[in-house]
């Protein structure tokens, strides 16, 4: 049972993260998508509070997201959610920062979206390395 309730909070953090990330890509999509609207519109309708509103909101940014995976030790339990120990603290931050050199290793992370909306995810796992999908 112990490896059923480590693997479901592996699920679950793991979820978090990819929804945050579909839901900023979305979201990437849709401003893009706005500023195209909003520059097709005529002069004469673009004066009003609701379209300068929306337009502090449209832009052409483009991102690239690194999404860092953490690998749990063998010796985390399912208290890998709340343990947070000094010791337990340092490991997961000396960990972060190894993830972190191996991630900028990669030139491409760093390289300008040519996608259509402008957004990019990578997914760093350990040593394993992909380009997110739509």
């Amino acid at each position: 049972m112990i490896n059923a309730d480590v693997r479901e909070k592996d699920i679950r953090f793991s979820s978090r993260s990819s929804a945050a990330i579909n839901h900023f890509r979305t979201m990437q999509r849709v401003r893009r998508a706005l500023r195209k609207a909003l520059e097709a519109m005529p002069d004469n309708l673009r004066k009003s509070a609701e379209i300068k509103r929306l337009e502090t909101e449209a832009d052409e940014t483009s991102y690239n997201v690194v999404h860092l995976i953490y690998q749990a030790k063998s010796y985390e339990g399912v208290s890998k959610d709340y343990e947070f120990s000094r010791q337990t603290m340092e490991e997961h931050w000396r960990s972060g920062h190894e993830d972190a050199s191996r991630a900028i290793s990669h030139p491409e992370i760093f390289e300008r979206p040519d996608t259509i909306d402008g957004f990019r995810a990578f997914d760093f796992f350990g040593r394993h390395f992909s380009e997110g999908k739509n």
